[in-house]
């Protein structure tokens, strides 16, 4: 159990590292507490941000040390993996562009530059996305020998020693009663397209603070450039007003000065829920014991892993994603079993 200093000082630290909440006071740490609050940083995938954080805390908060000198050997890991990432994706979109194909990055180098410093949101895997038609051509386009299609369907490679995720669906939406497939570019699409990349996997493995990061530098950057209400109606269509209301209450209340796309008095649900699942397994649930004991061993050991988590989140999805449910689990069984 986190105590409650080390969870107020860690969300102060995110906080100042996306420059929404710059004039909060800050608690007194010792040296336990601050092991703590950089191990949070590790689960939560959010290392960057402390580091920022630290970087503006004023000159009467003491650090020890350590702290500061292994925050300054993680933000530089940081970077250049965000580095070597931004380099596979524009090495990427070149060769697939020059095949005639129209690729698009969903979330890594673009969601990073929505961030007060791009180089500190940490780098995964690089997600893109190809329309249909275009989907299986990548393959003999970029001449792939090692590759494999994952359970929901994406076909998974390496590119320039980056993991590359390649998307046949832009919205994770596996319903076929709600909105299409087409990536338009609008900042409507970019902000609903990363609202349900974190809604899926909060139905599975779970989810870490990165991603709702994500969304909030989103809004942050893309609301002043929307339309508000085709934002509200694609939420609508896409039957995640629900979810997205819950999303905005935790932003709200975890991360601090954030524009949302709602009316001030608009009512918001309690955010413990999704506090749960952000805080009881990390980046993508990877830091829950067997989360991570299934990953270790990996094969039918990580699917019946997948699928317990999943049936373990119905009472969740039956409230934040009701339309998605059987679809989704259909679909994971299938690219199980097939």
């Amino acid at each position: 159990m986190t105590d409650t200093v080390v969870q107020e000082a860690f969300t102060a630290l995110v906080r100042r590292g996306l420059r929404t909440g710059e004039d909060e006071s800050f608690p007194a740490l010792d040296d336990r507490q601050w092991e703590a609050v950089l191990e949070l940083g590790k689960i939560q995938g959010v290392t960057g941000l402390l580091f920022s954080g630290v970087e503006s805390l004023p000159s009467e908060v003491v650090v020890p040390e350590q702290i500061i000198l292994r925050l300054m050997v993680e933000a530089d890991r940081i970077m250049r993996r965000a580095e070597q990432v931004s380099k596979a994706a524009a090495s990427l979109i070149k060769a697939l562009e020059e095949k005639g194909l129209h690729p698009t990055v969903m979330k890594g180098p673009a969601v990073a530059a929505l961030y007060p410093d791009p180089r500190l949101r940490e780098s995964g895997d690089l997600d893109i996305f190809l329309r249909p038609g275009e989907f299986e051509a990548a393959v003999d386009a970029l001449s792939l020998i090692d590759y494999h299609k994952d359970p929901d369907g994406n076909i998974l490679y390496s590119w320039d020693g980056v993991p590359i995720d390649q998307h046949p669906r832009y919205f994770d939406l596996h319903s076929k009663k709600t909105i299409g497939q087409q990536a338009d570019g609008s900042p409507e699409s970019q902000l609903l397209m990363l609202s349900l990349h974190i809604r899926k996997h909060c139905m599975g493995a779970g989810v870490g603070l990165r991603q709702i990061c994500d969304m909030a530098m989103a809004y942050r950057a893309l609301l002043k450039q929307s339309d508000i209400q085709r934002l509200l109606e694609l939420y609508k269509k896409s039957r995640s007003s629900r979810w997205n209301l819950l999303l905005a209450s935790f932003i709200k209340e975890y991360l601090g000065d954030v524009p949302l796309p709602y009316a001030d008095g608009t009512s918001l649900p309690d955010s413990d829920q999704l506090h749960k699942i952000v805080f009881s397994g990390g980046n993508f649930g990877h830091y829950d014991p067997s989360r991570r004991d299934a990953l270790k061993k990996g094969g039918a050991s990580r699917k019946i892993d997948t699928l317990v988590r999943m049936l373990r989140r119905i009472p969740f999805s039956l409230r934040y994603s009701r339309s998605e449910l059987l679809p989704f689990l259909i679909s994971l069984i299938r690219g199980n079993v097939v």
